[in-house]
């Protein structure tokens, strides 16, 4: 079974150095003008890091001394000592990195890791290999080695120049984990399955770079600083093989075939040789998420049961060929047209497992997936990567937000404090707002959801129903730990140029894309149109309850949401006298979405929830979508409006409120014509605690006054007349402001 792998590959790198779809040049007259300088000396070496964010820093090699070699400190050195390993193809030295020009306030040298390639490399092969490195790091993708820098090399005692590639030195590989891994070692969190998935995934879909050696040993391990976690790191990239000019090729090719066969010409070998390339092309890909599979399986084991379990997997998968006779313990079962197969040992060790443990149970879909023989399958595992199989506090993202969700049992509960404030806001059937006093957690129960993020410099959280969390992360991508997307927007490599289910059939008709009729607005009207934004405000201190609207007018034109919400608070101000915000103890406590239809003169009657769907007049985001989605979205917006009005600065340099609130279209204007009907926010008055105090400090700090005035200057013993202002004051403060508020 080895052999036909090992001539599989063989074959896929004839046929792919025919094209200059691998990234791999033979001859060296089609370089680019690329000097390679040869070092011949340590003392001479001076490189530029290849990552990005050092920004071609330069740095330069040392020996690296330790116990076994400390006697040759002092002494002549070659670049190459310390080695730490031997391998088919490369040696792995140890070395330190420290920058070139030495300063007083430089860090500390870095253990780096120098890979040797073996005499006989090709330096076409050198310089492809460095380029697709290149790309890697600028990825930036903690799951992918990076690496530092690559150079030749020459100290004159060997017969041929040296091809050296550095990158970060780790501790150990994989393999090297599951076997002398000790019982109380560092441990490998369950995040690292998606997290390997997803390097996999945008090396595929965003650079379409194979890996094509994905096995323990080329994946190593680090530790995480400060914790007693493990990353992950797909590294050896030596085997790789770039295929991002595939695709170009394939629509190349797909236009000239529609061409030639409108001219009755079709280059039959032409054809045959590029669909021969596309095709091992997705072989090449779904064979990384195979063996990538096959890790995971390892994983689990080793995450179940440690360094027994993996034992005890390889015994379970050994199977004995008996015309040979001959056992082995690897994964594959054969090769069938360059695609590997999976033995089923493997799945059923897996299913055995599901029941005995979580990880396996959490882990089983999705590498079912990646092992399974049609290739379509095993990119469709990477694309439908779900985070909350691995960890259901994973975060997402909007494309605006980074949302945490936290299921109800793994929720804080309210305290005792909490308790009563919603207690009290019960009985006064508003929401009460409590700063500067921390929000009030509210408890989230059975069948809800907490989902946290941020808006500016607010965190905010919100609890929602199981269904509109389940929608919403539907809807969002998935993020790592690190904050970045779980998958690369383009996902699947090849994905416009499907093979597996046949290939797309080219066009019969004229080169180019094909038109298509669209009906072009009238520019001079949307030059007019103008967009504005209603609020619905509640008056306070009047005897029977009224609404009244204000409209934000030319909102099209606000520069950022900081701006909108300073025109939101303006208007809540202008809806009230001034001496009806002295007296008043209210502010607003919640903001909701709502249909209402007018009465006279602006004043509105509040219809209940409503969102214009379907209606051309409004125009705002999330407009195509309904159900709870768009229901827990509309909370989420609510409380950052709500947030973001008494603090306006939160909204500074955020465009995506705006754009999600309902705007109406004008022309036509809205008609202030009782029983016309509209949508937009609602303000709801509730009671303010600093407004509260703010009253009450006041009162009795001037009625203490006075007592401190009447003891000083006219009776040193009068103590009952010096506190009648005190309480006169306490007995308005409560009989009157406090009555009115509750009341009205």
């Amino acid at each position: 079974m080895e052999a036909r792998v090992s001539q599989r590959i063989s074959m896929e790198n004839d046929l792919l150095k025919q094209f200059p779809t691998s990234g791999v040049l033979k001859s060296p007259h089609l370089l680019p003008d690329i000097v390679e300088p040869i070092f011949s000396d340590i003392e001479s070496l001076r490189l530029k890091d290849l990552r990005p964010r050092h920004n071609n820093t330069e740095f330069s090699l040392t020996q690296y001394h330790d116990a076994v070699n400390s006697q040759n400190q002092g002494k002549a050195h070659r670049l190459h000592d310390g080695l730490i390993g031997t391998f088919q193809t490369c040696s792995i030295f140890r070395s330190l990195l420290e920058p070139a020009t030495r300063l007083p306030n430089n860090p500390k040298p870095e253990s780096v890791a120098v890979k040797r390639f073996h005499s006989g490399a090709d330096f076409c092969d050198f310089v492809a290999l460095k380029e697709r490195l290149r790309k890697v790091n600028q990825l930036q993708h903690l799951n992918l080695v990076e690496t530092i820098a690559a150079f030749c090399f020459d100290d004159n005692s060997d017969s041929e120049i040296s091809w050296n590639f550095i990158s970060p030195l780790a501790p150990c590989d994989l393999r090297q984990l599951f076997h002398y891994q000790s019982p109380n070692g560092p441990t490998i969190p369950a995040t690292q399955f998606e997290a390997l998935a997803s390097a996999l995934a945008y090396l595929h879909g965003t650079l379409e770079i194979a890996h094509r050696s994905i096995r323990p040993s080329n994946i190593l391990v680090y530790h995480v600083s400060g914790s007693s976690e493990l990353v992950l790191k797909l590294a050896n990239f030596s085997s790789s093989v770039d295929l991002s000019q595939a695709s170009a090729m394939t629509a190349s090719w797909e236009v000239d075939t529609g061409r030639n066969q409108k001219l009755n010409r079709v280059p039959i070998w032409d054809t045959l040789r590029i669909l021969d390339t596309i095709r091992i092309s997705e072989t090449v890909f779904a064979n990384d998420v195979l063996t990538l599979g096959c890790v995971f399986v390892e994983l689990v084991a080793f995450m179940t049961e440690g360094r027994q379990g993996v034992v005890d997997l390889r015994r379970f998968i050994t199977t004995t060929n008996t015309d040979k006779n001959i056992s082995t313990d690897a994964f594959y079962s054969g090769c069938y047209e360059g695609e590997l197969l999976v033995k089923q040992e493997v799945l059923s060790w897996m299913k055995f497992h599901v029941e005995k443990s979580s990880i396996a149970k959490m882990a089983y879909s999705t590498i079912e997936r990646m092992l399974d023989d049609v290739p379509v399958e095993r990119w469709s595992a990477l694309q439908s990567l779900d985070p909350r199989s691995i960890n259901p506090s994973h975060g997402f993202t909007d494309g605006h937000r980074i949302l945490t969700f936290t299921a109800s049992s793994e929720c804080k509960q309210p305290l005792w404090f909490d308790k009563l404030r919603i207690s009290l806001e019960h009985q006064l059937g508003s929401p009460i707002d409590w700063s500067p006093l921390p929000q009030v957690i509210y408890p989230c129960q059975e069948g809800q959801m907490r989902v946290t993020w941020k808006y500016g410099k607010l965190r905010l959280s919100k609890v929602i129903s199981s269904a509109s969390a389940k929608e919403l992360m539907d809807m969002c991508r998935g993020l790592l730990t690190t904050g970045r997307p779980l998958l690369p927007t383009t996902s699947t490599p090849l994905e416009d140029h499907p093979v597996a289910t046949g290939f797309r059939q080219p066009h019969s008709g004229s080169i180019g894309l094909d038109v298509v009729s669209v009906e072009t607005p009238d520019i001079e009207l949307l030059n007019e149109r103008t967009k504005e934004i209603y609020l619905c405000v509640d008056k306070i201190l009047v005897e029977v309850p009224e609404t009244k609207m204000c409209a934000i007018t030319n909102v099209h034109i606000l520069p950022d949401d900081e701006a909108l919400l300073a025109r939101m608070k303006e208007q809540l101000r202008s809806c009230n006298s001034w001496y009806k915000h002295i007296f008043s103890w209210k502010t607003c406590t919640k903001i909701k979405f709502v249909k209402f239809a007018i009465i006279k003169n602006k004043r509105v009657k509040p219809l209940g929830f409503g969102l214009p769907i379907g209606n051309a007049e409004y125009e705002y985001a999330h407009s195509d979508h309904e159900g709870a989605y768009l229901e827990a979205y509309r909370e989420m917006i609510a409380e950052e409006v709500l947030r973001g009005i008494h603090d306006t600065g939160a909204g500074r340099d955020e465009t995506h409120l705006t754009a999600e609130i309902p705007k109406k279209r004008n022309p036509p204007q809205l008609r202030d014509v009782r029983g016309t009907e509209a949508y937009g926010l609602h303000a709801i008055q509730g009671l303010s605690l600093k407004r509260v105090c703010w009253w009450t400090g006041i009162s009795y700090s001037l009625g203490m006054a006075f007592v401190v005035f009447w003891l000083s200057f006219v009776d040193k013993l009068d103590l009952q007349n010096a506190f009648v202002p005190v309480t006169f004051l306490a007995a308005v403060l409560v009989g009157g402001l406090a009555t009115t508020q509750v009341l009205v």
